[in-house]
């Protein structure tokens, strides 16, 4: 994290630009670790973010903590690329990816499934073989407010993954290829001068019947 200089008013990704890294200050005990980031304060933008990485008996948890120490609001959103794979197991007719809400493919902002191997169903999406390209979906609640979890499933392998925040969202998107998939919970973020706001993710592995 740290500052970056745009070029011009798009942000693209995959470009290179110039930045300034934060300052970190990392602490560790035995089962988290906890690092704090201090950017520079720039056109009347400062903050401090807190991450705390905890293990715990079948998983961990991320707690966050953002403080606003500058002069401007800040408007922005967070999530996490939940780059996943089971056992190592290639994205397959075996996985099973679960929503604990309805999904509602009409309303999706955008969607990539050129292959159609990515199958869609009321509540879950699985694979009809191997994607060869990479597929893509956003928007999974039609932009309803819901639960921000969801839980990925190996049926072979009997091994499943779930994450849960502690936050409702609105915004849900999914990415994947042929050796890994990324369900992505979008917490938004609006924080006043001199306010702060603290959010958490966790993260359960459990063996299936």
């Amino acid at each position: 994290m740290g500052l970056l200089k745009k070029e011009d008013d798009q942000y693209l990704f995959h470009k290179k630009y110039e930045i300034k890294p934060a300052q970190f200050k990392i602490t560790t005990a035995l089962n988290k670790i906890v690092i704090n980031c201090m950017p520079e304060s720039v056109n009347g933008y400062a903050y401090v973010l807190k991450k705390e990485i905890a293990l715990q008996e079948s998983g961990f948890t991320i707690d966050y903590q953002l403080k606003n120490k500058g002069e401007k609001d800040i408007r922005t959103e967070e999530y996490v690329h939940n780059f996943m794979a089971l056992n190592n197991a290639l994205m397959g007719s075996d996985y099973e990816l679960k929503f604990p809400f309805q999904l509602q493919p009409d309303r999706f902002g955008e969607t990539v499934n050129n292959e159609q191997r990515v199958v869609l169903g009321p509540k879950e999406l699985g694979f009809k073989g191997t994607p060869k390209e990479q597929f893509f979906f956003s928007n999974l609640s039609g932009g309803e407010n819901v639960s921000a979890t969801w839980e990925l499933l190996h049926h072979k392998h009997k091994i499943g993954i779930s994450e849960t925040a502690s936050f409702k969202t609105q915004k849900i998107n999914l990415w994947g290829w042929e050796h890994v998939i990324s369900p992505e919970l979008f917490y938004p973020i609006f924080i006043q001068a001199g306010e702060a706001t603290k959010w958490s993710r966790t993260y359960k592995v459990k063996r299936l019947k």
